[in-house]
């Protein structure tokens, strides 16, 4: 129950409007959340979950950019 309860919460975000502006600023720093659902192959023997993580960018000029991030999936074999 816990799966469909995740991957329910996960599409009803992915529907909720949201106003974009593409502006490229050097120097920006940016951090954003990231969630979603991992589903693995079947011959790892491991059970699919929802995946949490965060990731850190900083824009280093109008063509450079770097991010660094950092996923979690609690899965259990």
């Amino acid at each position: 129950m816990t799966g469909r309860f995740s991957l329910f919460v996960m599409l009803a975000l992915l529907c909720l409007p949201v106003a974009g502006q593409a502006e490229v600023r050097t120097g920006a720093v940016t951090l954003t959340p990231m969630l979603g659902y991992q589903a693995f192959d079947s011959d790892l023997d491991l059970d699919n979950a929802a995946a949490y993580g965060v990731a850190i960018g900083y824009t280093a000029s109008k063509n450079w950019a770097l991010e660094l991030d950092f996923r979690y999936t609690p899965s259990e074999a």
